[in-house]
């Protein structure tokens, strides 16, 4: 709102002549005129920024909302008060004290001296009786600039830590305005305080003022006010210093500056021109080209992460260096080139894994762990830069259990977005570690393939396709999910139990979900328990270890399908629950009819037992098929999760005749489970011609969608 623009419309308003007020003849030169032009042109020029605080409210409002006076934070639940308090301040800072904060002020200093004061309160009086004096031909003048000091004073009357010069100081061109008065008072009117004095003698005082006060006000600015040590941090000459100290080394080695400094606005402005990068170190290291060094530069407040990349790169003693007052600067990490060209020692990845996209880094492999170092809630991917690229890409990983299903995932900029990939240079390795967010509570404790990929957030996500082969995907590598306990309002499981067993069995079970599933012999089954603690264990530390045995029975007979130890994390607590899933088989001679499922917990340092009851289960007859058909053209061909260890075989092919008229060929391909497979698969048919150019081809699951996970031993 132009409040200043209104007051003085309101001024000359009350100033016209009354036949001039609503007269046609005088509308041009109408003070309602001047301010439609003023608001307009002043409205073109804020539109822009106008249009970005309309579609970011908060850019406007959150800093003001922040510093208002009437924030309980900043008027204490008395505005008004602080209101009357924050006015004399200002009031105070022309002549006895200013603003208390270094990076505006000589702390404490007014906006005049002394000295300079004697002109300013003198031409104070000068304004304001010629503001009286409805004959002053410069009335109107003193009006408009007397309303721009006192509109522009109130930002800081309004807000905290009055007064505030950075907020003040669009008054100085309208207050210096009194001085001025002052002095030009001083300059013809001094020898009027004694007859006997010559008329000169007033000029030589103006000058006299001037010239004390100019010096007094240069040697406070420009002589004290920079030996004072603060200064030296708060207007960042260390770090303009510590980019000259890194400077020489960026001769052979990459400089890697912590964006901690890095993403200071001082220092991103001169970042350029010292050939520096930016790096967020908290989940990634940037391994040079080739042939190149590295030097890792950190404020000094980040010692610990100093010493961690020293550590991790095998680099020895962290390099430490002082400012001009003898304060910690910099903590510097120098790894020579050839040190650098492989990896260092427990930084390398576990599970190698080299796979290239377009115009994307190549995938060099994966460790289930965070850095090189224990962490089991985190994997570290390894990437390289093989071409420069333009595209601002990010990466995700999802987690896919034996189903297929993902049951985790994670996308993240490289560097946590320190690290975009524009800023890679041709040969850079770039290790970054992620902490997936897992969304199925029954995964914890299995083991999940990792799939990676890159997308273009500024195309609509689309992804990077693969190079050399088909997808937009590939495999990092494999991990076994943490165990962690989640509150009971997280799970659902399908079926709740009433505690069962007794205190001495520290953990019951809390209920369980049977997934849908084809139950015949051989079939296989995912049975999901949910354990908590008994009400015994009020602790937050994991109990003794609990064993469990799982049966299905019937009168006459029965059979385990499954013993072992319950999955706990280190910390949990009696308003949590544990999802532990188990990938089950029904044995191949189970036989068709009704069964209990029952459980067994076993306290393994007491002996203690107790059973428990799960449910029924009702199996049908076995409808799998173990003979091969006739004819068939044998193949022989063995497939396998692992080599030496096949889990599917193709006994045989039969190919039938083209029927007429049509482009398509009957193609039956007889598989045979040597194991129980523990994924499903894809089968992929290519016709090739003699050139070994694909003319035809099929992707599908097998028979029909019966998924290879189901297959038993030896079945057809």
């Amino acid at each position: 709102v132009p409040f200043m623009l209104l007051c003085f419309t309101a001024w000359q308003i009350g100033h016209l002549p009354p036949s001039h007020r609503f007269s046609r003849q005088h509308l041009f030169a109408h003070p309602l005129t001047g301010l439609l032009i003023a608001g307009a042109a002043a409205f073109l020029v804020f539109l822009p920024l106008g249009l970005e605080f309309y579609r970011r409210p908060d850019f406007f409002f959150e800093h003001a909302a922040e510093a208002f006076v009437f924030n309980e934070q900043v008027g204490g639940g008395s505005p008004w008060l602080a209101i009357l308090r924050h006015t004399g301040r200002v009031i105070g800072m022309f002549n006895w004290r200013g603003d208390l904060d270094w990076t505006h002020n000589v702390p404490g200093r007014p906006v005049f001296d002394p000295l300079m004061s004697i002109p300013f309160l003198i031409g104070v009086v000068i304004w304001g009786r010629r503001l009286y004096n409805a004959d002053d031909p410069d009335r109107d003048a003193l009006a408009l600039l007397g309303l721009w000091v006192v509109v522009m004073l109130f930002p800081s009357i309004l807000s905290n830590d009055a007064p505030d010069f950075s907020r003040t100081l669009p008054t100085h061109p309208a207050l210096f305005v009194a001085a001025g008065l002052g002095l030009t008072w001083i300059w013809g009117h001094a020898w009027l305080l004694s007859g006997t004095m010559p008329q000169w003698l007033g000029a030589a005082t103006a000058c006299m003022v001037l010239a004390i006060s100019g010096g007094w006000t240069f040697y406070d600015y420009f002589v004290a006010f920079p030996q004072n040590k603060e200064l030296y941090y708060i207007y960042d000459v260390d770090k303009q210093d510590a980019l000259e100290f890194l400077q020489p080394m960026a001769a052979d080695h990459q400089v890697y500056l912590s964006q901690l400094w890095a993403g200071h606005a001082s220092v991103a402005f001169m970042l350029g021109d010292y050939g520096f990068k930016s790096l967020d170190t908290s989940d990634t290291i940037v391994l040079p080209p080739p042939g190149t060094g590295a030097v890792y530069a950190f404020p000094a407040e980040q010692q610990e992460r100093a010493e961690f990349m020293a550590t991790a790169l095998n680099a020895g003693a962290v390099q430490t260096t002082v400012d001009p007052y003898g304060q910690p600067l910099l903590a510097i990490v120098r790894v020579d080139a050839p040190r650098l060209d492989q990896w260092p020692a427990n930084l390398g990845p576990q599970q190698s894994n080299l796979a290239s996209f377009e115009e994307a880094p190549t995938l060099l492999g994966m460790s289930a762990n965070r850095l090189g170092q224990s962490d089991e809630n985190a994997l570290t991917l390894y990437w390289r830069a093989d071409a420069a690229t333009l595209r601002d890409l990010t990466s995700f990983i999802h987690l896919i259990d034996a189903n297929g299903s993902r049951v985790g995932q994670m996308d993240k900029a490289p560097g946590n977005g320190s690290y975009r990939t524009p800023y890679w240079a041709p040969g850079e390795r770039v290790i970054d570690a992620y902490i997936p967010h897992v969304s199925e509570p029954c995964a914890v404790g299995e083991n999940v393939r990792v799939i990676v990929g890159w997308y273009e957030l500024a195309a609509n996500g689309v992804r990077r396709p693969r190079l050399g082969t088909f997808g937009d995907t590939a495999l990092a590598g494999e991990m076994q999910l943490p165990v962690r306990a989640y509150p009971h309002a997280e799970l659902a499981p399908q079926i709740r139990l009433e505690e069962q067993g007794t205190d001495s069995i520290p953990i019951n079970l809390w209920g369980y979900t049977l997934h849908e599933a084809d139950l015949q012999a051989g079939a296989p089954i995912i049975l999901d328990l949910f354990w908590q603690k008994s009400m015994a264990q009020a602790d937050e530390a994991a109990t003794s270890a609990v064993e469990a045995r799982l049966r299905l029975q019937t009168e006459e007979t029965g059979f385990n399908l499954w013993s072992g130890v319950v999955n706990q994390p280190a910390t949990w607590r009696i308003d949590e629950a544990i999802c532990q899933r188990l990938r089950l088989r029904l044995p191949n001679e189970i036989t068709a009819g009704p069964y209990e499922l029952n459980l067994t917990t076993i306290d393994a340092v007491s002996g203690d037992e107790a059973q428990s009851k799960i449910g029924a289960l009702t199996l049908q007859p076995s409808l799998r098929n173990y003979s091969l058909p006739t004819p068939l053209t044998p193949a022989n061909a063995l497939f396998g999760a692992l080599v030496g260890q096949p889990e599917i075989a193709l006994a045989g092919i039969q190919i039938g005749e083209q029927p007429p008229n049509e482009h398509t060929l009957p193609v039956t391909l007889v598989w045979q489970a040597q194991s129980a497979p523990t994924n499903s698969y894809t089968v992929f048919v290519h016709l090739v011609d003699e050139l070994g150019q694909i003319v035809s081809q099929s992707d599908a699951l097998p028979a029909g969608g019966y998924a290879t996970n189901q297959w038993a031993p030896g079945e057809v």
